[in-house]
């Protein structure tokens, strides 16, 4: 399996490994949900809009080698907020376009890292990124809009 492949398998799973753990360890008597190392309010349009730009950003680091890591934090996000009733049912759905800006980062990640090598082109890897970017861009906005509705 190439890193490409093994880096999005693992995101994943670190993703909803980290909403599980979240989710199944919050306290039953409520409690605090978890906090993401980044200005984040429950249900409010800037702190989606930051999260999805977190995960963006953070996924870029190291050539898409940090994605995991970005995923796990708002997997735990998600997981305690969701346990904690603080989001509506619907705010679950931004991490499907959070998953594909992070496909796109590693992607990206990985083609410099071929790049670099020798071994690759940066710019099939840099199209096919963009075009899974701007279709994560595009997810996200409709998302937007459809959340004014519920």
């Amino acid at each position: 399996m190439d890193a490409l492949k093994a880096l999005t398998v693992l995101s994943l799973f670190v993703f909803l490994a980290a909403f599980a753990a979240s989710y199944y360890t919050f306290p039953e008597d409520g409690g605090q949900p978890f906090v993401p190392p980044y200005a984040y309010q429950p249900a409010e349009f800037w702190s989606i809009v930051n999260s999805f730009f977190f995960v963006l950003i953070g996924s870029a680091l190291f050539f898409g080698f940090s994605a995991p890591l970005a995923l796990g934090i708002e997997g735990w996000k998600y997981g305690s907020l969701f346990a904690a009733k603080a989001i509506p049912s619907f705010d679950l759905l931004f991490i499907v376009p959070q998953f594909v800006a992070a496909f796109a980062a590693i992607l990206i990640g990985q083609g410099m890292i071929k790049d670099y090598e020798g071994s690759g082109v940066l710019y099939e890897h840099w199209r096919r990124g963009v075009k899974y970017l701007l279709a994560a861009l595009f997810l996200f906005g409709l998302l937007l809009v459809v959340r004014r509705m519920f």
